[in-house]
C-alpha cells in the first residue's frame, strides 16, 4: 500500500478542512444513506445482509475526522525521504468496510477513492486509516466519496 496523488497542485493555502457551504463537493453522505453496500463475494457470509451506508456509518465501520498529520515524511528502502501533503482527512475504514472490497481485486480501494472528485492524494497508515487529500470536500462530501468508491464494483474482487 502506497501513496497515490494526480498531478495537480491545490491552490488552498490553508489546509484545514473545509466545513459544509464552503465545499465543492458533488454530493454529500445524507443522499447515500439508504444505498446498499455489497459485501466482496470473497467476504460473503450465509447469515449476513449487504449493509446501506448509514449501518455502516452508524456501526463505526466507516468514519472521518480532520488529519492529525497535514504532512507526512515517507521514505524509500534506500531511506530517501519525500514530504507528502498536504492531507485534510483521516478516514476510518473498519472491519464491516473491510468486508466490501478485496485486496486482490483488479481496482484497490485507494484507487477507487483517488477516482473521486475532490480527492487528490491517498496514503495508508494501515489496513483500516488512510490519509486523504481532499482540499475541496467537507466531511460530508469526504465520506460520501468513500462511499461511492466502496460501491464500485472492480474493488469486489
Amino acid at each position: 500500500m502506497g501513496i497515490f496523488r494526480r498531478n495537480k497542485r491545490s491552490s488552498v493555502v490553508d489546509h484545514s478542512p473545509v466545513s459544509r457551504g464552503d465545499c465543492a463537493c458533488t454530493e454529500h453522505i445524507e443522499s447515500l444513506l439508504t444505498d446498499v453496500v455489497a459485501f466482496a463475494p470473497a467476504m460473503v457470509m450465509d447469515d449476513e445482509d449487504d449493509m446501506t451506508v448509514g449501518a455502516l456509518i452508524e456501526c463505526q465501520g466507516l468514519g472521518i475526522e480532520p488529519a492529525d498529520d497535514v504532512w507526512m515524511n515517507l521514505f524509500d528502502q534506500d531511506g530517501l525521504g519525500e514530504r507528502v501533503g498536504p492531507f485534510h482527512w483521516r478516514l476510518w475504514v473498519g472491519d464491516e468496510a473491510r468486508c466490501m472490497y478485496d485486496d486482490d481485486a483488479p481496482l484497490q480501494l485507494n484507487e477507487a477513492l483517488l477516482a473521486q472528485p475532490g480527492v487528490d492524494l491517498i496514503e495508508w497508515e494501515d489496513r483500516e486509516i488512510l490519509h486523504v487529500g481532499a482540499p475541496t470536500l467537507c466531511a460530508d462530501g469526504m465520506l460520501a466519496a468513500t462511499a461511492r468508491a466502496l460501491m464500485e464494483p472492480r474493488i469486489k474482487g
